[in-house]
Formats: C-alpha cells, structure tokens, sequence
C-alpha cells in the first residue's frame, strides 16, 4: 500500500545513509481518497460558485450543487494534520534529528502560508491580499503543529474542543459581521489590528476555528497511526463520529427550544455555507469524516488485496498526490479566463463575468471537463515530478 512518497525515499536496500535523509511516510490509501475527495469535489462546488447563475434554478439543483463543497475545506485540513503525524513518525523511526524535522516542517509550512498570498494577489487580485484563504490556513496550521509536535494527542483533543466552544463567543465579542458585506464577502481595512484579526477570527479561513481540524487529524494520527504497517482503527471513532452528528443534528432541531445564548453559538441551523463555520457544521463534518475515515480503513487499507493501482483508486491518488498543483491550477482555469473575457470586451468590472458566465448544469460539465485535463496534466506529472508544485515544495524546504 505504499507509493512513492511526497517526502522523499529511504536509498536503496533500505539501509540509512551517512547523511540523514527523510523516510518514506506510510501511504495509506484511505487518506489518499479522502484528499482527493476533497479537491474534486473543491473543483465542482468552485465551478458552480465562479461560473453560474444560481437564482432561476429550483432550490434542490441550487442545494445538490453545494453540499459537496461542503466536504472540501474540512476533509483537507484534516487530512493536513493525519498526514504531517504520518510523516513525522517515519522521520522519527528513521533517526532524523529534530533540527532536521523542524527545518523542514517549518519551511514547508511557510511555503504554503506564502503561496496563499501568490494566490491571492494573482488569482484573486491585490485587493484580496488578506483574505486569509485556505493556503493560509493549513500553511498557519502546520506551523503551529511543529510547535506541538510533541504534546500528547489528547491535550490536542481537548484544545480543539476549547476552540469549538470559544470560537462563537469570540466572533461576537470581535463583531465578525462587521467584516462581510451583504454580498456575503470578506472586507478588512488595511490596518495591522483588522489583517492580524482576520488571520486568526474574522477571515475566510480563520485559525478560529479551522485550527482544529489539523489539531484532531494530528492527534488521530499520533494514536492511531504509529506503526509502519496499517493497522485497524478502533470502533471508538464512528461511535464518537455518530455521537457528533447527533449533537449537531438536536442543533439545529433544538435551536427554538433553547435559551438565546445557546441559539446563538451553538444550536444554529445547517449554513448555507461556512462563513464562518458554525458549531452545528464543525460537529457535524467531524463526525462524518470520522466515520469515513474508519470504513475506508476497514475496507481498504486492512485489505491486502487493494493495491491501488486499479484505475479508480489510482485516479484519486493522483489528484491526492498533486492536490496542491491542482488547487491553484483550477482556480487559474476558472477566474482568469472570465476575466481576460471582461478586458477584451471592455466591460466596466474585470469580474464582470464571474457568476454570470454559465447555467448550473453547464458549470457542472465544465467541473467534469476540468478534472479530466488536470488528469492527464498528472499522468504527465506522475512521471516527471520536478514540473510540479509538490516538487518545488520539497527542494525549497529541504
């Protein structure tokens, strides 16, 4: 169950060399799957939210092009944490030192903070600089966990339930309305106090509260994960999975039935989106994913038959392996051509285009359309990986 990891290779016959050098991590396919889960189904609700017109469709066609979206940020930053606690075991077994592993880490992770603002200021102009997007979020996150590498998982566990509690309190206390127009968009001053809030609270993806999924994914993969070979994890996790989706399901059932200030922080009602995400979609994407995770582990990665090379499961290591490559490239193939559109056509706002450009269900089709050119780019990738943003990212952090 094993190909060749992000994280460079042990030299041949397995034997270390003089000089360290970082060890395979343990790929699990499970993992594998639910990263490319995430960015496809980024690249579909993306394709619905940057191309179409939602308005004249029934409301079940607008809701069926949504909820997928709503597994993307979450199973990613998620799998961000799982998968750091993976590779960091492996480093740990082959006798890296710790100068190395935290060099590495650190680098890696400001990588992808600073990507964020590449994306930001070319994808989505300069005056989107401080939006505080995903990139920015799991690069912050995965600072922040080399500086808890070593706590035990449950002082993590209990931190993230810390955050889930205080994160609604806190959004008030700070005024995040303020911070969105009635567009639903994020706007900040270009102040120090606003840009420094908006990372940490009032952003897209603020630490508060999406810290907290790198910190469970981290500690799942310090108490589960810390062997080489895959091991079967344990009935407490859907059983905790089942307990979360029944608490945010009496959320928003109870949320007339309960005092104000319980309405207000935690028994809301399913978003439209998760700007910003509420107690009822935390509790309710943790669960599911809890749940997910075992299945595929029961099902997948215990089964020795499952090699994953079959096409269906090759096709989601792929976008697995490259999922950085293919976030940045889809947003690149859906804003810029709308908007080298707008200029040509002199139209008076360079987004002009955006949201307008197509119905749902051809948005769709060019979700299907952009997923099969971005596969065969891998197929090419797959074989000469110095072309790609992974590959960048390794060299510049080692």
């Amino acid at each position: 169950m094993q190909h060749d990891s992000p994280d460079a290779a042990l030299p041949p016959g397995g034997q270390p060399e003089p000089r360290p050098s970082r060890a395979i991590a343990q790929r699990y396919l499970s993992i594998d799957i639910l990263r490319g889960l995430a960015i496809l189904t980024m690249i579909q609700v993306h394709a619905v939210d940057h191309l179409s017109r939602r308005n004249p469709y029934p409301d079940y066609l607008n809701t069926a092009s949504q909820i997928p979206g709503h597994l993307a940020a979450p199973l990613f930053t998620l799998v961000a944490g799982l998968s750091y606690a993976l590779w960091l075991g492996a480093q740990e077994r082959f006798g890296l030192s710790t100068d190395e592993i935290v060099k590495y880490s650190l680098r890696r992770g400001l990588f992808v903070f600073l990507l964020g603002f590449v994306v930001n200021v070319f994808v989505w102009l300069p005056d989107s600089t401080f939006d505080w997007d995903i990139l920015q979020s799991i690069g912050g996150s995965a600072i922040i966990l080399v500086a808890v590498r070593n706590w035990r998982p449950r002082t993590l566990i209990a931190i993230a339930i810390v955050i889930l509690l205080v994160t609604p309190p806190l959004r008030q206390l700070f005024d995040y309305d303020s911070y969105w127009n009635v567009t639903g968009e994020f706007t900040y001053q270009t102040k120090f106090g606003p840009v420094l809030l908006g990372f940490f609270l009032t952003g897209y993806f603020p630490l508060l509260p999406w810290l907290l999924y790198p910190l469970v994914g981290f500690a799942l993969g310090r108490l589960y994960y810390r062997d080489e070979k895959a091991a079967p994890l344990p009935l407490i996790l859907p059983a905790l999975g089942a307990v979360m989706l029944v608490l945010a399901l009496l959320g928003g059932l109870l949320k007339p039935e309960v005092p104000a200030w319980i309405a207000r922080y935690y028994a809301t009602g399913w978003p439209d989106g998760f700007y910003p995400a509420t107690t009822v979609f935390i509790l309710a994407s943790l669960g599911g994913t809890l749940i997910g995770l075992w299945i595929l582990n029961r099902t997948i990665d215990l089964k020795e038959s499952v090699t994953g090379r079959g096409r269906v499961l090759m096709f989601f290591r792929r976008f697995s392996y490259f999922a950085l490559s293919a976030y940045v490239l889809h947003l690149v193939a859906q804003i810029w051509p709308l908007r080298l559109l707008a200029l040509y056509e002199r139209q008076e706002r360079i987004d002009y285009y955006q949201g307008r450009a197509l119905e749902i269900p051809a948005a769709l089709v060019s979700s299907l359309a952009l997923i099969t050119a971005l596969y065969i780019l891998f197929i090419f990738l797959d074989r000469h990986k110095k072309y790609s943003l992974e590959y960048f990212m390794r060299w510049i952090s080692s």
